[in-house]
């Protein structure tokens, strides 16, 4: 099963690859995932959540990191390598792909940004703010 997810990696990596003018959108959007900016996410709704006296909303933001935490532990126990692409080359360090943290933090992150806008701005912008952030 390793060696089939592996050569299914590599096909799909080589794919993707070939598809030129990408790279700056792609880059974009791996940093809106990147983990100083999902856990800087968690902190403000930590934040928020503080000043307004609000417990649960604390908790929300602390569920940013847990999710962060139960991803790297996931990533230490599970060992699956990354494909060999020039961003992996470019990191500053490294671990293993999978899961990916840039997708565990922005699913809890934007998630709550979007229930927060759901919940907090006048509709319809709630709503419509809430579908922007949920795209992320």
């Amino acid at each position: 099963m390793r060696a089939y997810i592996h050569n299914f990696d590599i096909r799909l990596t080589l794919l993707v690859q070939q598809w030129r003018g990408l790279e700056g959108i792609m880059t974009i959007i791996t940093s809106l995932g990147h983990p100083i900016a999902t856990m800087s996410i968690g902190l403000l709704i930590v934040l928020l959540g503080g000043l307004r006296a609000n417990l649960r909303l604390v908790y929300a933001g602390f569920a940013v990191f847990a999710t962060l935490g139960a991803g790297t532990l996931l990533k230490i126990s599970l060992r699956r390598d990354r494909p060999l692409t020039e961003y992996v080359n470019n990191m500053m360090y490294t671990s293993f792909s999978f899961p990916s943290g840039h997708t565990v933090g922005s699913t809890v992150a934007y998630g709550l940004l979007a229930y927060l806008a759901w919940q907090l701005f006048p509709q319809p912008w709630g709503s419509i703010a809430a579908v922007l952030l949920a795209l992320f």
